[in-house]
């Protein structure tokens, strides 16, 4: 049987005697799970993309509060019961939380009434899909019985149409076994309706002639209890928690630790069944530096800004391609994204630098900037009030003259005081607020947030 906890328990080789038998009770199996496992069981690009959005749709969207539980008779006389096996489960489920039963037992079951069980019109309000499906009934690889004489099989799946998708468990025989193409688990899961995941047996299904949630059924009842008791809610999370409570069983009994291997989960593993994920905003690029407006000359260096959602941790772009006026520079494919850009080769006047964002080879973001090249005009700023050696007292208006810059930044004895944008470059000194005493002025040109140019004088307060 295919067994992929194999995959996810890192411990040992599950063949410790070296006889190439898995799995033996001597085998020194690793019972749980270190990296949870799923298959998104597609084999073409169309179901890639089916797969993807609903598993986007599904962390977005709210979770119903209903549980569907289902049984059909396993056995003549219904004995054992087999609605032992969805009563066991039930317990389990919060007050909160409706309780839909369809069980031969008590009424024959259709396709058609199959399907509403599905869509969530079946047996009252509220009339919405639900959150769980549970089946008690036999099964082959692509089939499975809703009664105990009518058969539900791949066919039959695309006449489904809910529109929130179950988490699907059985007991069944072989609907999970994926090795055959498709099985019918496989085939709930790639529908554009179906489950959002299925965890059904890869062989056999068993239950005891004595009790029919013996075995395979205890395994159902587990995973009920690892949701709403443990609150394990992530698929794969969910699946080996279900699973933990019986390592002790399946070591020393051939039969629980048949059922242990052979529960596969086909679906997402991270994909949480209880809580509605947030959607994050889109990663964006943002070009840094040079700032929009501003003057460049000789060599700049475009910087690039990476956010996803209000951190900068792991954003979603790989490729960054640098544009000047619409025509395609460099393409850097690695962090920090960065062009050096020679303006030199470019006429004196505005120039618009763009940057597109990639990741995967998909477009996921653009920013531009409009700056003004300017190689002709020697950069330059000298203060021209106050006067250099002069006493200045009270409130000072330091002014400069300027070219080919578009910030000043202003310090008083190397102490940032003020920034100018925008012409004229000039602020208002309050020398109260310093005790008397010679003072260092200066002024820094800057060209984007290349320094350029700067001037430096030196005054005497007197209060």
């Amino acid at each position: 049987m295919a067994a992929d906890m194999y995959f996810g328990c890192l411990d040992g080789t599950f063949d410790a005697d070296g006889d190439h038998i898995y799995g033996e009770p001597n085998d020194g199996v690793d019972w749980l799970e270190e990296v949870f496992i799923g298959r998104a069981p597609v084999e073409t690009v169309a179901e890639a993309e089916i797969f993807v959005d609903k598993v986007i749709a599904y962390e977005l969207a709210d979770k119903p509060k209903v549980c569907q539980f289902h049984a059909a008779i396993i056995a003549a006389g219904n004995n054992p019961d087999s609605r032992q096996i969805p009563w066991d489960c039930e317990q389990w489920v919060p007050e909160e939380y409706t309780i839909k039963e369809l069980f031969e037992q008590e009424d024959p079951i259709t396709k058609a009434i199959w399907r509403t069980a599905w869509d969530g019109s079946y047996d009252g309000e509220p009339h919405t899909p639900p959150l769980t499906f549970q089946h008690a009934g036999h099964g082959n690889a692509t089939c499975y019985g809703i009664s105990s004489s009518v058969t539900w099989c791949n066919g039959d799946v695309s006449s489904l149409t809910n529109t929130f998708w179950p988490i699907h468990m059985s007991v069944a025989c072989l609907s999970g076994q994926f090795e055959v193409n498709d099985c019918l688990a496989e085939t709930y899961v790639k529908d554009d309706c179906g489950a959002i995941a299925c965890m059904l047996n890869d062989n056999y299904g068993w239950y005891s002639t004595m009790d029919a949630s013996k075995y395979s059924g205890e395994f159902l009842e587990t995973m009920f209890r690892g949701l709403f008791s443990d609150g394990k809610q992530h698929l794969g999370e969910l699946l080996n928690q279900a699973k933990s409570y019986w390592v002790s069983a399946a070591q020393s009994n051939s039969t629980y630790r048949w059922c242990y291997y052979e529960i596969n989960l086909l679906g997402d593993p991270e994909t949480p069944c209880l809580t509605k994920r947030r959607l994050l905003p889109p990663p964006t690029v943002t070009i840094t530096n040079p700032p929009d407006g501003s003057i460049v000359s000789r060599t700049v260096k475009v910087t690039v800004g990476l956010m996803m959602g209000s951190s900068e941790a792991r954003p979603r772009i790989d490729t960054v391609e640098f544009y000047i006026d619409n025509a395609l520079v460099y393409t850097d494919e690695e962090m920090p994204f960065a062009y050096e850009w020679d303006t030199t080769q470019y006429a004196d006047g505005e120039h618009v630098i763009t940057v597109k964002g990639y990741y995967c080879g998909v477009f996921r973001d653009d920013d531009s900037v409009t700056v003004r090249v300017d190689n002709t005009t020697r950069p330059y700023v000298e203060i021209t009030n106050p006067v250099d050696g002069s006493t200045v007292s009270g409130v000072v208006l330091v002014i400069t003259e300027t070219a080919a810059v578009d910030t000043v930044k202003f310090y008083i004895n190397g102490v940032l005081v003020y920034v100018c944008q925008g012409e004229p470059f000039e602020f208002k000194w309050d020398t109260t607020a310093y005790p008397d005493g010679l003072y260092e002025i200066r002024a820094e040109g800057y060209q984007g947030n290349l320094l350029v140019a700067k001037d430096t004088i030196t005054v005497s307060v007197r209060n």
